[in-house]
């Protein structure tokens, strides 16, 4: 049976055995100058996340398939879920030991929309600069790092500075995941590695966030 066109994490992000990698979401800006010396930046597009995987070196004849599918992924009408690889959780909970099973939610969106309110957390719970997380919206999946933290009231709620901004969409009670963030990307690019005796390593690819 053919794999969908939109693999999930299980089909492919989850299987793959990641050395070295990078993330993150610029702003394209074009930039120009005055004569007077004023720098002036306008905005080209969206803020997405973009980064590239190095994969680990594996035997010939047990790289699970992950060759093949990176080929297919190349295919412009393929996409992927991916979680990043040296992510763990929020920095005060590694291991889930006080997350636990509770139900995180999206309870409200600043104007700014970059201050969100998160509800269903413990109380005392610290979300800290640089945790990571994801929530459903308009059938796609936004992806956000926080930028300044905050401790969840004897309520649960918490708000959040983050980026990039929050795209319209989003609505009150959405899921968020804080233990294993993931957005939708396509490939851009791949290297294919090489096979020597009985081991294939260099195995690398570059992808960038989709919103569709």
């Amino acid at each position: 049976m053919a794999l969908p066109a939109s693999l999930t994490l299980a089909q492919f992000s989850d299987k793959l055995r990641v050395t070295k990698a990078s993330l993150h979401c610029p702003s394209p800006m074009q930039v120009s100058r005055t004569g007077g010396g004023e720098v002036l930046r306008a905005r080209l597009g969206a803020s997405l996340w973009q980064g590239e995987a190095t994969l680990a070196f594996q035997s010939q004849r047990s790289t699970g398939g992950i060759r093949a599918l990176i080929d297919m992924l190349l295919d412009e009408n393929t996409t992927f879920g991916i979680s990043p690889a040296d992510y763990y959780g929020p920095a005060s909970d590694l291991g889930g030991a006080i997350l636990g099973a509770s139900a995180v939610t999206l309870s409200a969106v600043a104007a700014n929309n970059r201050d969100l309110t998160l509800a269903g957390l413990p109380a005392g719970y610290v979300m800290s600069p640089d945790d990571l997380l994801s929530f459903p919206y308009a059938g796609k999946v936004a992806f956000h790092r926080v930028l300044v933290g905050g401790t969840a009231s004897s309520g649960g709620t918490v708000t959040l500075d983050v980026w990039p901004r929050v795209r319209p969409g989003w609505s009150a009670g959405a899921v968020v995941q804080l233990r294993n963030p993931y957005f939708r990307a396509v490939m851009t690019e791949r290297d294919p590695g090489a096979s020597e005796r009985i081991f294939h390593s260099g195995m690398s690819f570059s992808f960038i966030q989709t919103l569709r």
